[in-house]
């Protein structure tokens, strides 16, 4: 094994675990998005009142349904996230282990890369426009650019050794 094919596994190994804790994380969203659901279908809550920058907002039936879903909606688009993260992470030993295998890990990782170049160009131009906070999402979107650069380059130089 060389040092690009063992490179790709402790990185593949590493999406491997953050899929698998984006699952659990999702599902226990999705749990707590329920059962939200489930209260204000009872009719257990009518109106709470928060403060909020101290200003008290009044929250009713209405509200939480619609923070069930929002919870709902996250939950399950992180849930499919996850599950292509585990799944890429698994293609990514798989390649590692025999080059020969490397494509569909290699097709996704950029695939990945031309998303978080997209992600990027959307928030600069978000935080841009909405006069919000530029540096901080550019910088995450930034650091997913390189991380998907290099997965890219170490999965050419695994899908190299075949040819």
């Amino acid at each position: 094994m060389t040092g690009y094919q063992t490179a790709l596994k402790i990185i593949s190994i590493i999406i491997i675990v953050f899929g698998a804790l984006g699952i659990l994380v999702s599902v226990f969203a999705c749990a707590v998005g329920g059962g939200t659901a489930y209260v204000v279908g009872s009719g257990a809550m009518t109106s709470d009142i928060i403060s909020v920058n101290g200003t008290d907002v009044v929250l009713t039936d209405s509200d939480y349904a619609m923070i069930s879903t929002l919870i709902m909606a996250v939950a399950i688009a992180s849930l499919v996230s996850s599950i292509f993260e585990l799944v890429v992470g698994i293609l990514g030993v798989r390649g590692a282990n025999n080059p020969s295998k490397i494509g569909p890990f290699y097709v996704l990782a950029i695939i990945g890369l031309i998303i978080n170049i997209l992600s990027a160009i959307a928030q600069f131009s978000y935080a841009f426009q909405s006069g919000g906070d530029v540096f901080s999402g550019v910088l995450s979107s930034c650091v997913g650019i390189v991380l998907m650069a290099i997965v890219v380059f170490i999965a050419s130089k695994v899908r190299a050794q075949v040819r």
